[in-house]
């Protein structure tokens, strides 16, 4: 694993512990556009290192997903 690989998950894991706290509204905004950057780069380092099991789970977790309260319950009441 190279530097940059290990300061990118360093700095992903930072912010995501970081949403645990009651933070602004542009916080989170941004921890996805971070996220989204870190993971796309994140694949694409593991792609070129022929680790497919990495690039596909880098992959998946690079795509924002917007979950809030009125999306769990919608889901919720469906079954």
């Amino acid at each position: 694993m190279s530097k940059s690989e290990t300061l990118i998950k360093l700095l992903l894991a930072i912010l995501m512990f970081l949403c645990l706290l009651d933070m602004a509204y542009g916080f989170y905004q941004f921890v996805r556009f971070a996220g989204l950057i870190g993971f796309s780069i994140l694949s694409y380092q593991a792609s070129q290192h022929g680790r497919q099991a990495e690039m596909i789970l880098y992959g998946c977790l690079s795509y924002p997903i917007d979950i809030t309260i009125s999306n769990i319950n919608v889901v919720s009441f469906n079954f």
